[in-house]
């Protein structure tokens, strides 16, 4: 909890620093107030010198990322030369060739059921493209489109089943995250790297990476070491729609685990996410779908049975092709039953439904409710304690 301050304030420095457009060549001056700022408020135990400086910090790097000469250091000069070019281009027909594999491997005993295939590979590669059009749209008006974006619900239960494989292995505790890192990653790869695969992949790394230390895994932690690690160096991603709703949805659920009673977690759960998401969507989208909180309910245990079939189905491939089968006939079984419920539910009256275009201020009262419910949660849960 004591990092969530710090990212708030990167947060705020830079998105107001984006907002106000100011000039790039001024970046060195708010530098040097942040500076001033942690020395003076260090030296003088002011209680609010981290917040401050890393308010004025993050003001002055989004100032930067806007300099050619910010440009010209992201820019990679051994990539144009002609060796290494090719040496680049051979890693892409690599990983091309390990995607079209395991895309094989996926539809092992699906070969007669296309479509079933296609709901496989859609939910373990993010390949949506090859899923029929009604299809699509029944999961868009579902509000359920969100798991065939490989996000951290994927990464979180690829991470799960990866580590416990190596544990049965004999591995142990604090040395399996050593070989269970590097295979997320090249999942990640393979799949084209997709930001919310990049960002939940990076937290996952950062909350496996505290068993190997012997420290005490904190999810909430990993969230705050993936913000500002990630917002440090791209500062734009603070206006990314994309990264802005993976980072609100994640946290609303990292917060709402900390309050939730155990009967009715998932519930909890898939109120939080979808609440977070509401804003964005109502004022990006134009877009409100209700359904979603009935559909994303069901949807959402099935969308994990189907993950972890399909990736034990892949894994398995390569011992035995009739155990793949089964695995991924067990995982085509949950997709087409999401398929089913989503349909069902889109067809709800008030499911789904445009609205006008929310304002800045609408969302930020939106939010500010959200965490005034938040507080209140925990303090009655502090009473009763005490009672």
């Amino acid at each position: 909890m004591k990092l969530l301050p710090l990212c708030a304030a990167l947060a705020a420095g830079e998105a107001l620093s984006l907002w106000l457009c100011l000039s790039s060549a001024t970046w060195p001056f708010f530098a040097i107030v942040a500076a001033t700022t942690s020395s003076i408020g260090f030296a003088y135990q002011w209680r609010f010198w981290p917040v401050c400086s890393i308010f004025f910090f993050g003001f002055a790097i989004a100032l930067f990322s806007s300099c050619e000469i910010e440009n010209t250091l992201r820019t990679n000069p051994w990539m144009r030369e002609r060796q290494h070019y090719k040496a680049h281009e051979d890693e892409i027909i690599v990983v091309k060739r390990i995607k079209c594999d395991l895309s094989k491997r996926i539809g092992i005993g699906l070969e007669n059921r296309p479509q079933a295939a296609a709901l496989n590979k859609a939910i373990l590669l993010g390949e949506k493209e090859k899923l029929p059009k009604k299809t699509k749209q029944v999961f868009i008006e579902s509000g359920t489109m969100h798991l065939f974006a490989v996000s951290g619900f994927h990464v979180m239960i690829i991470a799960q089943t990866i580590l416990i494989l190596f544990l049965l292995l004999l591995c142990p505790y604090n040395i399996a995250p050593v070989f269970a890192i590097p295979v997320l990653w090249l999942y990640v790869f393979v799949i084209g790297c997709p930001p919310s695969a990049v960002r939940a992949s990076t937290m996952a790394t950062f909350y496996l990476a505290s068993t190997v230390f012997y420290r005490k895994c904190d999810s909430l932690r990993a969230w705050c070491q993936t913000f500002l690690l990630i917002h440090i160096f791209s500062p734009r991603m603070i206006i990314n729609i994309g990264s802005l709703l993976s980072f609100s949805v994640m946290l609303s659920i990292l917060l709402c685990l900390r309050v939730a009673p155990k009967k009715f977690t998932s519930v909890y759960v898939t109120f939080a996410a979808w609440a977070a998401g509401v804003p964005i969507a109502a004022r990006v989208f134009e877009r409100i779908t209700p359904g979603g909180l009935i559909a994303n309910l069901i949807t959402m245990p099935l969308a994990g049975i189907s993950i972890t079939g399909g990736t034990l189905g892949a894994l398995s491939s390569y011992v035995s092709k009739t155990i793949a089968s089964h695995l991924n006939n067990l995982s085509a079984l949950a997709c087409e039953n999401m398929t089913l419920i989503s349909e069902a539910v889109s067809r709800l009256p008030f499911s789904d439904y445009e609205i006008p275009k929310w304002s800045f201020t609408e969302c930020a009262l939106w939010y500010s409710a959200m965490i005034l419910s938040y507080v209140l949660v925990c303090k009655i849960k502090q009473r009763r304690r005490l009672i």
